[in-house]
C-alpha cells in the first residue's frame, strides 16, 4: 500500500469509527511528528519529508536535505550549557553530546535544571533518570550525571529474546542476530578471518565444482563482497588465523582430487593482494583448528589424519615444531580460539566414530605445559564454529550433532564462561547449518558464514548466508 491509496484505508477506518471502533490509521500523524493530514491523507509539513517512504506505517517526518546542526548549536537550542546531554537534533537524529563544563563556584545542575549551570547544591539525578536521560535500557553505563559526576548504574536487562547492544547500540535492547549480503560462492568447509584492512576475508572451502581456491573479502564500508587473489593451494577443512604480522595463513585442509589431506601453509597480504607458501605442517591434517597465542606463535591442533598432534609456528623463522603435550581428547571439525586470559580453548569436534560427536572441552596455557581438562559443553557436536568476544565468553554456534545434524543442534548457541568454567545458553542462530565458519568482527560481533543447510533431507545444500550475532556487554 502506498500513501496515495492511504485514504481507502482511512475511509474504512472512519466507517469503523461510525460504528463505534477505534481510528488507528492516523494516530502517528501529529504535529510532534511534522505531519498533517490533507484531505484525510497524512502528509508532511512544509520543509520536511518522509523518515522512510516505503514505510506508509512510519508516519514521522524529518527535514528535507537536513544540514546536521554544530554540537554548540545542539545544545544552546537545548538551553543546555554542561554534561553530557541525549536528544533529536535538528535533523531529527538522536545525538549525544558533552556540552560542556562549568566555572567558578557554578556547578551542572546547581540551579536544580539538569546539565545547566548554576550556584548551589545540585541535586543528583536518581539511576532512572539517569539511564532515561542517556537514553540507556541496559546493562552497566558509566557516564557523567547530572551534576557532572563520574557514575557507573546497571540500566537494566532486556527482554522477549533481545539482548543488550543486539541491535548494534550500546545499552540499548535490540535483536541479537542481523544479516549481510550473502557470499558470491556457496560453500562449506571454509575458513575466515578478518584482515588487519578491516575487511573480512572467505577462504577456500567445498563449493558446488569442488574443492576451491577462492577468496572473497567483505569490506563493511561499502557493505559488498569482492573477489581477492585466490590461495594457490585450492583445498576445504582448512584453518585461518591473522597473525601479528598483519598476514592471513591459511593452514592445512583437504586437497583437490587425489591430493588428499594436506600440511601446506600458505601467507596472504591484503597490501599486496599476494600469497606466499611458508614453511609446512610436520603432520598433514584436515578440518584442524588453529589459534594465535599472545606470544605471536601459531598453534595447529588435531585434525584429521593427526587428531591428538599440536604443532606451533614460529613466523620470525618460519618453523614448525611438533609439542611433546599432545591434546587429552583426539578429535577433528573441533573449534579452537583464545580467551581474553591467554589460554587456548579446543571444544568438540568428532572421534570419528558413527556417534562421535564430542562434547570435551580442554585448555592449554602457551607459558606452562601440558593440557586441562574444562567442564563439558551441554550439547556435543563437530562442524560448530566458535570465538572469543569482549564480554569473555566463548561462543560456539551451530554444528552437527550424533544424529547427523538435527536442526536443534545446528542453530545452538552455547557459552563458555571460562573463568567459572560453566556453560550458559545464548541466542540461537536463525540459520541451521554446519561446517561453517566464524569470525570475531572489530565491532565485537560474531560473524557467521557459509556451511551446510541442515534441512533435515539427505542432500542439505551449501550456502552462501552470512549471518551476524551481537553478544550481549
Amino acid at each position: 500500500m502506498n500513501r496515495i491509496s492511504y485514504l481507502t484505508v482511512l475511509f474504512g477506518s472512519l466507517m469503523l469509527l461510525a460504528c463505534g471502533e477505534a481510528d488507528v490509521g492516523t494516530e502517528k500523524c501529529t504535529a510532534a511528528n511534522h505531519c498533517h493530514l490533507q484531505d484525510g491523507i497524512p502528509a508532511c509539513d512544509d520543509g520536511y519529508t518522509w523518515e522512510d517512504p516505503d514505510d506508509n506505517d512510519n508516519l514521522r517526518c524529518v527535514p528535507a536535505n537536513c544540514e546536521p546542526e554544530a554540537d554548540n548549536l545542539f545544545c544552546s537550542r537545548m538551553g543546555k550549557d554542561c554534561g553530557v546531554f541525549v536528544a533529536t537534533d535538528n535533523c531529527g537524529d538522536s545525538r549525544t553530546v558533552n556540552c560542556g563544563t562549568c566555572t567558578g563556584d557554578e556547578t551542572c545542575g546547581g540551579g536544580g535544571v539538569s546539565n545547566v549551570c548554576g550556584i548551589g547544591p545540585c541535586t543528583p539525578e536518581t539511576n532512572t533518570q539517569f539511564c532515561d536521560r542517556l537514553g540507556a535500557e541496559c546493562g552497566n553505563l558509566t557516564a557523567d550525571d547530572n551534576c557532572g559526576d563520574s557514575r557507573t548504574v546497571n540500566c537494566g536487562s532486556c527482554g522477549g529474546g533481545e539482548t543488550c547492544g543486539g541491535g548494534g547500540v550500546d545499552n540499548v535492547c535490540g535483536e541479537p542476530w542481523s544479516t549481510l549480503p550473502d557470499m558470491p560462492t556457496a560453500r562449506s568447509g571454509l575458513a575466515a578471518v578478518w584482515g588487519a584492512d578491516g575487511r573480512l576475508y572467505a577462504i577456500g572451502g567445498y563449493a558446488d565444482a569442488g574443492r576451491t581456491d577462492v577468496v572473497e573479502a567483505y569490506d563493511p564500508s561499502v557493505g559488498g563482497w569482492t573477489n581477492v587473489a585466490p590461495m594457490p593451494t585450492a583445498r576445504s577443512g582448512l584453518a585461518a588465523v591473522l597473525g601479528q604480522d598483519d598476514r592471513i595463513y591459511a593452514i592445512a585442509g583437504s586437497g583437490a582430487a587425489g591430493a588428499g589431506l594436506l600440511g601446506t601453509v600458505e601467507a596472504y597480504s591484503p597490501g599486496a593482494d599476494a600469497w606466499e607458501t611458508v614453511a609446512s605442517l610436520n603432520w598433514e591434517r584436515s578440518y584442524t583448528a588453529a589459534v594465535v597465542a599472545d606470544d605471536g606463535r601459531i598453534y595447529v591442533m588435531g585434525g584429521m589424519g593427526a587428531e591428538d598432534s599440536v604443532e606451533v609456528y614460529d613466523p620470525s623463522g618460519n618453523q614448525w615444531s611438533v609439542e611433546s603435550a599432545t591434546l587429552t581428547t583426539p578429535r577433528h571439525e573441533h573449534v579452537a580460539t583464545l580467551g581474553l586470559d591467554g589460554r587456548i580453548y579446543v571444544i568438540g569436534g568428532s572421534d570419528g566414530s558413527a556417534f562421535g560427536a564430542l562434547a570435551a572441552t580442554e585448555m592449554l596455557n602457551p607459558t606452562s605445559a601440558g593440557w586441562f581438562t574444562r567442564s563439558d559443553m551441554p550439547t556435543a557436536r563437530w562442524g560448530a564454529a566458535a570465538a572469543t568476544a569482549s564480554n569473555g565468553c566463548i561462543y560456539v554456534i551451530g554444528g552437527a550433532d550424533n544424529d547427523g545434524a538435527t536442526e536443534g543442534e545446528s542453530t545452538r548457541n552455547e557459552c563458555f564462561e571460562y573463568e567459572s568454567n560453566t556453560w550458559t545458553a545464548a541466542p540461537s542462530m536463525p540459520t541451521a547449518r554446519y561446517l561453517h565458519a566464524a569470525a570475531l568482527g572489530p565491532d565485537g560481533s560474531i560473524y557467521v558464514l557459509g556451511g551446510l543447510l541442515d534441512i533435515l533431507e539427505y542432500e542439505r545444500p551449501k550456502i552462501a548466508t552470512v549471518e551476524v550475532f551481537r553478544p550481549s556487554f
